[in-house]
């Protein structure tokens, strides 16, 4: 017996059909793996290590107990032992220790000193035996002679009282203010707080780029079913609120953007620029787009939802 066929109403596109009118789908993939990969290619957003053979590893120089004193430590990046004899430690406006001695390669040498350092604002500069500056770090309002011609640019916050300046990466050095956390002091080992260098890479840099690729693919998946929903809307007649699929999503594009700039300029995906407030910081500008766009795409898919289910269940 002959099986009767009946007329469906509504069947999604093909591929083909799609292809013609799926303009943004190409250039969003794109945009989504060929432009994160040649930024990556090209080291954009990612810290450069300037492979200093001695830095300054921690710094504790806001002690609490003033008969404590601060001290400082130094770490060898290379392979070869490194003698300081002659070497000394300053802070922004005079030397306060000289240094004797040799740190063996990847070791520690800490430097106990006087609390010399203004807790506010001020550096610690390691010196090298031709009074130039090997390595530093600084905290504060750049001083009226400022030794640091960038002070402003690349100082980190002042450390509060018990609270170290840690490097991170352990012994990498980018001269930004990237290059340093506060955490609980650790002196002759690697601060619990500090990474080693290819975990640090895989846990930002990387994580960072596939978060680029995540939101434009995301992006580019949610004009795709408003595209579908336009298929809808040709082929029954009815309503499909395809546009506002289309429109909804563009919060994703500025939380890429948010993120992106971040990351580009400052090494991380997002920082707050003076404290934690909410308007001061790029978390803040990235969200608030996002978590609209997602309020609105979850209205209108509903609604599409709603009226696809109505009519293919008649």
């Amino acid at each position: 017996m002959q099986r009767k066929a009946y007329a469906v109403p509504f069947a999604l596109p093909s591929f083909e059909r799609l292809r013609s009118a799926d303009l943004f789908i190409p250039f969003i993939l794109g945009l989504a793996f060929v432009l994160p990969l040649v930024l990556a290619f090209l080291g954009v957003g990612i810290r450069k290590d300037k492979q200093t053979p001695l830095v300054i590893n921690e710094a504790f120089v806001n002690p609490s107990d003033v008969q404590e004193g601060a001290w400082v430590e130094l770490f060898n990046t290379t392979d070869e032992p490194i003698s300081v004899d002659g070497w000394k430690l300053s802070t922004a406006a005079k030397d306060v220790h000289a240094l004797q001695g040799t740190v063996q390669p990847g070791e520690y040498l800490v430097v106990r000193v006087p609390s010399a350092w203004n807790r506010e604002a001020d550096a610690v500069i390691l010196r090298g035996i031709d009074n130039d500056k090997v390595d530093y770090v600084h905290w504060g309002a750049a001083p009226a002679k400022s030794p640091i011609g960038d002070w402003n640019k690349t100082a980190v916050r002042a450390p509060a009282a018990n609270a170290a300046l840690v490097r991170n990466p352990q012994g990498f050095d980018s001269d930004t203010a990237k290059d340093w956390l506060p955490a609980r002091p650790s002196p002759n080992q690697q601060s619990p707080a500090s990474l080693n260098l290819g975990m640090y890479r895989l846990l930002f840099d990387i994580t960072n780029y596939i978060s680029l690729i995540a939101g434009f693919l995301l992006w580019g998946a949610f004009i795709l079913i408003g595209l579908i929903a336009k298929r809808f809307e040709m082929l029954t007649g009815e309503r499909s609120f395809w546009s506002a699929m289309v429109v909804a999503p563009i919060g994703i594009v500025i939380y890429n953007g948010v993120q992106s700039y971040a990351f580009f300029t400052a090494g991380r995906m997002t920082e707050c620029k003076t404290g934690l407030g909410f308007s001061a910081c790029q978390q803040g500008w990235a969200f608030v787009p996002l978590f609209v766009s997602a309020v609105a795409m979850a209205y209108v898919v509903y609604r599409f939802y709603g009226i696809a289910r109505r009519i293919l269940e008649v």
